[in-house]
Parts: C-alpha cells; structure tokens; sequence
C-alpha cells in the first residue's frame, strides 16, 4: 500500500510536511509552543479551534515523525489506528477532521529507501526423498526452494497427475478422459461401468477347431458371433445397456456353419454398471438372455462381475494390472458333454432342446474371471477362465481417442474341461471390435 500523509479538509494543505517536522524538532519546546500558536492565528480564517496544550502539540509532532522512523509495518498500523477515530478532540472539544492524500512523493520514495522489500515467486516443492529433524519430539518436514520448470509451469507432468478413471467398453478398457484400451478378456464380461464419452461398441469374435491332424493355423470348421452393444443411459457412476447377438453371420456351403441364414439365432440383452472408486466397478447383466427364435445356441448368459485395477508404477503410470471375477451362467458355466465341478445353484430342466442348443436346458453359474496385464494404452494380455476352458490371449488398441477405435485381439485356447490341451490339440481364437 502507498503511503499516504494526512491533510485537513479545512484548509486543504498539508498541516505537516517532512521539512517542516525537521525544523520543529530542534526548537525547545517554548519555541515549538510559540511556532504552533503563530500557525493556530494564521489558519484563524477558516479555522479556529481552541489553542491545544504544549503536552499535546508535542504529542502529535512526535506521533507524526515515528511515522518515518517506523517499519512499513509499523506505518500501516499506525496509520490504521490514527483513521480508526473519526474524530481528534481538541481541549475544548472541537473536532478536528482528517482525510489521506497520496501527493507527497518524497516522504514515500524515503520511506521505500529505508524499507525496501524484494519479492519474487518461488515455487515450494517437497523433496522427493523428504528431510526431517526432530523437534520437540515430533518430525518437522523440510521444504526447499527449486526452479524446476515442471513445477513452474501451470501443468504438471503426467507422473505427478491422477491417472483416469477406469471404465469399460465391452470385452476392453476404457478410461474417463475417453480413451479406449486392449481387450481384458475374450468371452468373460467385466464390472466397469460403460464408457462416458462412446455409448456403442460392434464386435465380431470366433474360434477355431481342430481335429485329427488338421494344422493349427486353419480354420478347421470353426464358429463365430456377432453382437452389438448400445449404453442408453448414465449418470453419476452408473451406467446402463442393451445388447443383442447374432448367431449365424455367414451362409453358404463353402465353410462349416453356413446352413443358416444370416441373422438367425437372434437374441437380446442388458447390463447395469456402477464404478466404485476410481479403479473398480461392479456389473450385473446378461446376453442371449431374450432369444428371438430357436437357433441361439450360445447359451442364456447372465452374469455377475467385479473388476478391480492396480497401477503398478509409482508413478500412477502404467502398467496397469487388472483382476476381474464373478459368477456366470448359460456358456459361462457349462461346456457341451460336460459337466462342470463348480456348477453350483442349478435351476434344471429350465427347456427341453437338443443338440448345441441343450445348453440352455438347465440354469447354472460357476465362477468365471481374468487377469490381465495393460503395458501401454494399446497392448495388453489376459488369461480367462469360463466353463473348464483357459485362454491366454493379447490384445491391440487403435485410435484411441478417434471416433471409432479398434481393437484387435488374438490368442490361444490352452485348456478345456479343466485339463491342458496336448501341442496337437491347441485351438486359437479372435476378437474385433469397433467402438462408436
């Protein structure tokens, strides 16, 4: 704050200026009493209060010279508690008025001279490795000064930012500033909730078969489906979807599986999400659950899923490491021509069908889960568990951050029926997927 002198509206010059304070100072005090009534008779024009005492002339010039003497501080103070009253009461009670001018240049340019303050912002920063000294018995933690201009700069670099929330987009992850990851399973849902910034995702995804001595990089009458996933409504941390699958996406009579017409095996779904924290979420849903006509043989899968992930640097960064379980239905749970050990709360003899399409016959869950492992925004691998089957896949993201990204994901099936599979016997399987 600019220091300021006082000024009587009266008269309306300065009562004391710096010179003149100087000069009274080195009058005995009958002189300074003398000097001050001369003043009182030659502003007797306009003003013409009573005559104050030798005690208090006195006063107000020693008031008015520590004024200078003082610390910036000290002034301000001073000059707060001189304006708090509004009145000075003279010995016959006049008021005399005061007001602040700001036009006396040198008293200010002195009192900076003698009180210069210099500062300069300088950013605090904790060490990484912090100091600490005993004091009292308790640690005091020592700062210190830095320069650095991440710490100067108004954005902080990535390793010192809160990493995105975690979310889902059907088989992937995906994360709250809308980006979408690699798959972290094939067949096995997730519990995050649905994307925020993408509400659809179309994916197609197939195995292979293999039997005799067929290679294992063929076809081999292998089997595929299609589903298309839609996000209706979000709010907060929930989220809730519909989806529909497809069972038949090809006929014809030069590949297995082609005496379908395309679009058969048609059948309906949903899913209801909620995140838990920044790193978890809890789903409940199903697929295939509303079968539209008799050739759906992919199983009446509900499901109950949680998902939890661990950023493993330090750093909040990647990698990312991701465990997802819960409890399934339909395919989730039974394998054809095999019963499963860990069927549990079966309703049985739910339909009367034949064939693949005997799945569906009686309702049973059995725990299903995977493990997955995110390297960088667009690789990552997995290993799933459903129905007595084990599959090591990894998985391709592109166009994160597009308006359709792409996942492609690719691995092998290594067990089924609980049991590992023979070199020979080892069958592969794919997933791609476009997000929308």
């Amino acid at each position: 704050m600019p220091m300021k002198s006082l000024k009587s509206p009266l008269n309306q010059r300065p009562i004391f200026s710096r010179n003149l304070n100087l000069a009274i100072q080195k009058l005995s005090n009958k002189k300074r009493l003398i000097y001050l009534s001369l003043l009182i008779v030659a502003t007797a024009g306009n003003w013409t209060p009573s005559p104050a005492s030798e005690k208090e002339s006195l006063k107000i010039l020693q008031e008015t010279n520590i004024v200078k003497k003082d610390s910036q501080s000290n002034f301000n103070d001073k000059q707060s508690s001189l304006l708090s009253e509004d009145n000075v009461i003279t010995q016959s009670n006049q008021k005399i008025h005061w007001e602040l001018v700001t036009d006396t240049k040198d008293y200010e340019t002195s009192a900076k001279e003698e009180h210069l303050i210099v500062e300069k912002e300088v950013p605090l920063r904790l060490q990484e490795e912090p100091q600490t000294k005993q004091n009292s018995g308790s640690e005091e933690i020592i700062w210190e000064l830095t320069n650095d201009e991440y710490w100067n700069d108004a954005t902080y670099p990535d390793q010192l930012a809160s990493p995105p929330s975690l979310q889902g987009m059907n088989r992937s992850i995906a994360f709250s500033n809308g980006a979408i990851g690699p798959d972290i399973g094939w067949k096995v849902p997730n519990g995050f909730r649905w994307s925020e910034r993408l509400a659809g995702n179309l994916s197609a995804r197939g195995f292979s078969r293999r039997k005799g001595d067929t290679s294992f990089f063929g076809w081999n009458g292998g089997d595929g489906t299609a589903q298309i996933h839609y996000n209706i409504f979000q709010r907060d941390a929930w989220s809730f979807g519909i989806n529909s699958s497809m069972r038949s996406v090809y006929e014809g009579n030069s590949h297995s599986g082609g005496g379908t017409a395309i679009g058969e095996g048609l059948s309906s779904g949903f899913r209801i999400a909620k995140s838990i924290g920044d790193t978890a979420g809890i789903a409940f849903g199903g697929e295939q659950i509303f079968q539209w006509d008799a050739f759906t043989d992919t199983g009446r899968n509900f499901y109950l899923m949680g998902s939890k992930g661990w950023w493993l640097n330090d750093k909040n960064d990647y990698p990312l490491f991701i465990a997802n379980g819960g409890f399934g239905t339909g395919r989730f749970a039974n394998n054809r021509s095999w019963d499963n050990p860990f069927r549990f709360a079966c309703i049985y003899d739910v339909q009367n069908k034949v064939l693949s399409y005997a799945i569906d016959n009686d309702l049973c869950w059995s725990p299903i889960g995977t493990t997955s492992i995110i390297i960088n925004k667009n690789l990552g691998a997995f290993l799933e568990y459903n129905a007595g089957n084990a599959l090591i896949g990894t998985s391709f993201s592109f166009f994160n951050n597009s308006l359709i990204p792409t996942t492609l994901t690719w691995g092998i099936k290594v067990a089924s029926h609980n049991e590992l599979k023979e070199m020979d016997e080892l069958t592969w399987f794919f997933r791609t997927s476009f997000a929308f």
